[in-house]
């Protein structure tokens, strides 16, 4: 459910609200709704037919939604209560928008289909059903079975999950998710100072938000970043997950801020929670899930800045609030809507002349546009001349139909009024009391103008007195699954149902819902109904009739399937004594296993059985006064005030992208108390807003001081590292502006007192295992005084380090035991431990070939430059024809094996044996002249020219100066007649190579397909012993912050093979390392002996479940015993240590690759190369003396595009760096090479003299021919010079112009 664009809004215009996600914010409820979950892990949009192509079996599916959700519980870390919520029934009224929204979806997807079988493909992947994500379907039914299973084995391996409740309501609970949720909100009774979280991406969230009135509400959503780019068919982007927390408990107090000034001029009390309530309903006018939005009304286009103001006006002059938990004072609404009427006029102007901006600039939907735009011309011209009843008829006849001749049609519209009124009051209970009605629903497409609504209102105040409430609704009964899958599928979509079911779908002669009415046309009408863009229009589809669709539910004979039965919400709690054994859903990959929760089935709508399974909790008499999540009363607000970021003259646009502007009390400072409070501290303070972090202060900027603490040196912070008595005022005044520039653009501070601290990156284990940060690795930050604290005033999470427990899991390192995992038994000095399972040392060996090959050795086997070569092997971006089979603007037809600008490649396929990670600049693009490409790289690189040779002609052809932009499928394919569908050909083979999910990594990552060969893990039947261990030499399991042992020094990096032991979460595993990733710090690759839930399969490179990747710190390496010479003993080493900074990775790779001819062997992946036709062979390009390359440029070019022809010993294997040098010796070199040159030029220019000049085509094609006979006589011409010469080959040649050329 959602409201659109109202999420963009709040948060512009309320700027803090919003902020990343951090590990420290403690959460106590964690609230999912699930729907969100299913998309973004089921299917795959950015990738044309992806969805369709790609074969993915259910355990692939099942396996990415179930990590997601572990990834993001594993994120939060809820500490009570974990609430997972699918959507289940709808009532009616949603069914509507559900139905729309499957019949949009199903055209699209037809469309989709239709280009597959015009290239002669069909859909192979059938786990993906259009529109399946609906309560009924086999695949949901199963997924709610897989959820279960995730719950129940989470309890039985994950110690986190051993003091965490969970309810779960699944897709057989009728409800939609979010509605369960606050169900369980508003039915519980909580510690005020309990935060709560919500996952989700529906903006109505922030509104179901406010209204559960909780002190700490937080929603939590990923940060979706809408970067137009073209649709890669090989989409290689690491897709690391990044998280943004929306307050809601700011938003509350942000609007509190805004309505404040209100107060005086209110005729009732000022209650902000009455306001809000009334703002959510004014919402309502703009459009949700249930009604259509007030013609024109449109957030997008800055309709609820000035609909804001028109509220305000209203407040001031209202003698009551509208909402009262859910009822509507219709007096106070009709005043309201007294407003909108006239502001209705705005909105429709507004929208004309955005209409007229669009049909000047775009080309997409402009019929539809432009029939909308004349209608709203007729609209103003008769508003304009004070004609409304004419104006209205325009609309309601073009919109709605309700007119009788050149009449409105009274009854109807009155009917319509009152329909729409209903849906106010629906959505209003439903947001504050939960489902008032499962039957209701709105009839129409549209909504009727606010005057005629405003008409309803002034009837009903008439005929009812104050206490009498107008409007009924029909409480009702769900449907059941199988009923509302008839409801709202196509007939596309008919198995999704039992065959019996599915007839009543796509029967048209037999089936009442297709004849005599069809209620699932083919073809349906689509409206813009005043928008721009094909997702807002509506989709004019018949409304089903309830009874008729009753009527054919009934007609099918009951077979109790339990797809179509009601279920109720589960209620789970740890329980290790439970005895049954619980059966797997994923039995390829685990095993059944003993079940260590107990199971209690609860209604979601009873308060009283809620509360009778959660159990008593002792709720708090009062708010506490601390705060556990960022708030605005933290900074004192001086004032506020609304700031436009544009400035208009318009009346509507002078509202446009407003935000709330605060403005800072001043801090006092007082130096004295300040120096005690921060030595109380040991110099920490708590710095930062919204989010603080704990940071060492090192100095105080005064106006007239810089005052550095004891032994402070500033080495950061280049004004201040030299810093000079004498220019105090200059350096300060910069820091000052600097500092508070960063704040500008959403408050104003006055700061005169500014702090540098000492922020550490992270924590580390000191030599007497507590917490302690890396002294060598921080920032200098500058703070204002007002942002920082001597006390924590947020109370977020300290990560703490637990001391070593009884009973607690170990893995210890003693030299005859290392990597043992044990059971501490007791604990004095030494550890004395149970030994429980040792590790087991396996073989392995490579599965692929390790045959690399030079890029210039490919490029001259493919017949194309080195840089077609590259751009083959990166990006190759090609615009679409605008005709009917263009699907999409831009489509990547590049491999994408290496990316230059961001440094990266694909190591299974690609090597860089001297990598730089962190190279910048031409550096970085030349790195990539030393690319060398595996045998499988090369195999896919001749299987594409073989598909399609034209996409490397034309790239050959391309000017050397031309920059990588994107090409023009018509220039691609000049002689096709539908380049698209030839480009598509091309983008589809593509998509299918399996090696097109191999991800892209950093330029120095090494990675191997390995085969282990395994033995029994000795996990059981091991002899029982016991051994004393010195707490230094053993790590134990913890659900705290996890740190590394304490290292003398820097480890050795694990290498391809070696053994490893899991320190982190799963503890105590065995695993072996399959690939090392410079991603910052050095991340490793493993494959583990056990699978586990998280676990993944390194882009198809093994098992599902059975590898992952890990820190550098999280595993420890086994097969060196460097590792465990490494550690020290408990307080025994006091000089320096490891502080956990990586050293910078570089690869070593021991076999050389393949550069010439006589160096590759019988069997090899160019025998699979298919001849060039002739038309289009490389042409050799001739060029006229006067443009002939001059000087070292000549040099540099001959060097690169024929090498043997340098004959000068101190020249073989030019170099940038050497060409200076070696100026004298270059320049004897030019005269011979320019000479050569010259000759090679005058027998061009003889042979083409002999050619005649010839008009006809077939005379033309003729001279086609001769010109490629010429040619090849020219390049023998070139072979008899260079055999004059001395014949030395050169292996790399690398010069400026080179590097400038691949920049490009």
């Amino acid at each position: 459910m959602g409201v659109p664009n109202f999420y963009s809004w709040l948060m512009r215009r309320y700027p803090l609200c919003l902020y990343e996600h951090t590990r420290a914010q403690r959460v106590d409820y964690f609230y999912l709704d699930m729907n969100q979950i299913i998309y973004k892990c089921a299917t795959d949009p950015t990738v044309l037919f992806k969805d369709q192509l790609r074969e993915r079996d259910f355990d692939d599916v099942w396996v990415s939604i179930i990590n997601y959700l572990d990834m993001i519980i594993n994120l939060v870390n809820p500490q009570q209560l974990l609430f997972l919520a699918f959507d289940g029934v709808a009532p009616r009224a949603k069914m509507n928008q559900q139905r729309q929204r499957r019949f949009q979806s199903q055209k699209r997807y037809k469309y989709l289909s239709a280009h597959l079988q015009q290239i002669g493909l069909f859909q192979k992947n059938e786990t993906y059903k259009n529109n399946q994500f609906s309560p009924g379907t086999e695949f949901m039914t199963q997924l709610n079975q897989q959820i279960k299973f995730y719950i129940e084995r989470k309890y039985s391996e994950d110690p986190k999950f051993k003091n965490l409740k969970i309810i779960f309501s699944g897709c057989d609970v009728p409800g939609e998710g979010e509605h369960k949720l606050l169900s369980f909100i508003r039915n519980m009774q909580f510690d005020p100072n309990s935060v709560h979280m919500i996952y989700g991406a529906d903006a109505d969230l922030i509104m179901l938000g406010l209204l559960t009135q909780l002190k700490n509400v937080l929603i939590i959503r990923e940060d979706l970043k809408f970067k137009q780019v073209a649709s890669a068919a090989a989409n290689r982007v690491i897709k690391i997950p990044e998280f943004l927390v929306i307050n809601i408990s700011m938003v509350r107090e942000y609007l509190d801020l805004e309505f404040t000034v209100l107060k005086d001029k209110m005729k009732v009390v000022y209650d902000i929670n009455r306001i809000i309530d009334d703002f959510i309903l004014l919402c309502f006018f703009v459009g949700n899930d249930f009604l259509p939005r007030i013609y024109c009304f449109d957030i997008r286009i800055g309709t609820i800045e000035p609909l804001v103001d028109l509220f305000k006006k209203h407040l001031i002059n209202a003698n009551d609030y509208i909402v009262q938990r859910g009822d509507i004072n219709y007096k106070e609404l009709l005043s309201l809507l007294e407003l909108l009427q006239g502001f209705e006029k705005l909105c429709i102007n507004d929208r004309q002349q955005e209409m007229l901006n669009y049909l000047n600039t775009k080309h997409e939907n402009k019929q539809m546009i432009a029939k909308e735009k004349e209608l709203i011309d007729n609209i103003l011209k008769y508003f304009s001349l004070q004609e409304q009843t004419e104006g209205r008829k325009f609309y309601y006849k073009a919109k709605c139909q309700i007119t009788q001749g050149d009449e409105l049609d009274l009854e109807k519209l009155e009917d319509m009024c009152i329909n729409y009124m209903e849906g106010i009051y629906f959505v209003l209970q439903y947001y504050f009391k939960g489902v008032p009605s499962w039957e209701w629903y709105y009839k129409y497409y549209y909504a009727p103008l606010c005057g005629d609504i405003v008409g309803v209102v002034s009837h009903i105040i008439q005929l009812l007195s104050d206490k009498e409430e107008p409007i009924i609704l029909t409480k009702g009964k769900p449907y059941p699954p199988f009923k509302q899958l008839l409801s709202i599928l196509t007939p596309e979509n008919a198995m999704l149902l039992p065959e019996p079911y599915g007839k009543l779908l796509t029967d048209k002669e037999n089936s009442i819902l297709r004849t005599p009415i069809d209620y699932y046309p083919d073809n349906f009408e689509t409206d813009s109904y005043g928008t721009m863009y094909e997702h807002q229009h509506i989709t004019k589809i018949p409304f089903l009739d309830c009874n008729l669709v009753e009527q054919a539910y009934n007609s099918i004979p009951d077979t109790n399937d339990s797809r179509n039965q009601q279920g109720l919400s589960i209620f789970y709690q740890y329980d290790s004594n439970q005895q049954q054994i619980y059966e797997s859903t994923l039995p390829k990959h685990f095993s059944n296993f003993k079940s260590c929760c107990k199971k209690q089935f609860i209604d979601i709508e009873d308060k009283e059985q809620y509360q009778i399974a959660y159990g008593q909790q002792q709720i708090l008499e009062q708010f506490d006064d601390s705060y556990y999540i960022p708030s605005l009363k933290i900074v004192g607000i001086k004032s506020s005030k609304l700031i436009n970021i544009q400035q208009h003259e318009d009346d509507m646009k002078k509202f446009e992208n407003q935000f709330l502007f605060l403005e800072l009390q001043q801090a006092k400072f007082d130096y004295d108390q300040f120096i005690q409070d921060i030595i109380k501290n040991k110099n920490f303070v708590y710095c930062g807003f919204p989010i603080q972090q704990q940071c060492e202060v090192l100095a105080i900027l005064r106006s007239d001081h810089l005052n550095l603490l004891d032994g402070v040196k500033l080495q950061q912070i280049q004004l201040l590292k030299d810093y000079s008595k004498k220019d105090h005022n200059k350096i300060y005044k910069e820091i000052r502006n600097k500092t508070l520039n960063q704040y500008e653009k959403f408050m104003k501070l006055d700061c005169s007192i500014f702090l540098i601290v000492k922020q550490y990156k992270h924590y580390i284990r000191d030599n007497n295992n507590q917490l302690s940060y890396p002294q060598d690795q921080y920032r200098e930050l500058i703070y204002p005084y007002e942002f920082v604290f001597p006390d924590q005033k947020i109370k977020f999470k300290i990560p703490n380090f637990e001391d070593f427990q009884i009973d607690r899991p170990v893995v210890i390192f003693h030299e005859k035991k290392n990597g043992a995992n044990g059971i501490i038994k007791q604990i004095d000095k030494k550890l004395t431990v149970q030994i429980t399972a040792y590790p087991t040392l396996l073989g392995y060996d490579y599965i692929h070939s390790d045959i690399y090959y030079s890029l210039q050795i490919v490029s001259e086997k493919l017949q194309c430059s080195v840089k077609t070569l590259l751009n083959l092997l990166g990006s190759v971006v090609v615009n679409m024809q605008d005709k009917e089979s263009k699907i999409a603007d831009q489509l990547d037809i590049g491999l994408n094996i290496i990316n230059r600008t961001n440094n990266q490649l694909v190591p299974e396929l690609v090597r860089l044996p001297q990598a730089d990670q962190y190279a910048t600049g031409s550096s970085k693009y030349q790195k990539f002249l030393d690319l060398e490409l595996s045998e499988k790289c090369v195999t896919i690189l001749c299987k594409y020219r073989n598909q399609c040779s034209r996409v490397q002609q034309y790239l050959n052809q391309l000017n050397e100066n031309f920059k990588n932009q994107p090409i023009n499928v018509e220039d691609l394919f000049p002689n096709s007649p539908d380049p698209n569908i030839d480009l598509l050909k091309i983008y589809i083979w593509i998509l299918q190579l399996p090696e097109s999910q191999y991800l892209l990594q950093g330029s120095s990552s090494k990675v191997a397909q390995i085969k282990i060969h395994k033995k029994p893990i000795l996990n059981n039947n091991i002899n029982i012993t016991t051994k004393k261990v010195d707490p230094g030499f053993a790590v134990q399991q913890t659900t705290q912050t996890f740190l590394p042992p304490f290292f003398i020094k820097h480890p050795t990096i694990h290498k391809i093979g070696d053994r490893v032991v899991n320190l982190n979460y799963p503890f105590g595993i065995y695993g072996t390392v399959v690939g090392l990733l410079e991603q910052k710090e050095i991340m490793v690759q493993v494959l583990w002996d056990q699978k586990y839930i998280g676990f993944t399969n390194l882009g198809g490179r093994y098992d599902l479940l059975s590898c992952s990747t890990c820190k550098f710190t999280e595993i420890f390496n086994l097969s060196n015993e460097d590792w465990r010479l490494n550690l020290a003993k408990k307080g025994c080493h006091q000089g320096e240590f490891w502080d956990l900074w990586t050293k910078v990775y570089k690869p070593d790779f021991k076999s050389r690759a393949i550069e010439f001819n006589d160096q590759l062997k019988e069997q090899n992946p160019f025998k699979q190369l298919v001849e060039l036709p002739v038309e289009i062979k490389p042409k050799v390009i001739t060029k006229d003396k006067e443009t002939a390359p001059q000087g070292l440029e000549l040099l540099q070019k001959l060097a690169q595009e024929q090498p043997n022809l340098i004959t000068n010993q101190p020249l073989q294997g030019i170099k940038e760096e050497l060409i200076e040098q070696n100026e004298d010796e270059a320049q004897k070199e030019i005269k011979k090479l320019f000479q050569l040159y010259q000759q090679i030029d005058q027998q061009s220019q003889v042979e083409q003299q002999k050619q005649p000049q010839i008009q006809n085509d077939e005379e033309s094609l003729k001279v086609q021919t001769q010109q490629i006979e010429e040619n090849d006589d020219k390049q023998q011409f070139q072979q008899q010079i260079k055999q004059q010469v001395q014949h030395q080959q050169i292996k790399k040649v690398l010069t400026k112009k080179k590097d400038q050329q691949l920049q490009q």
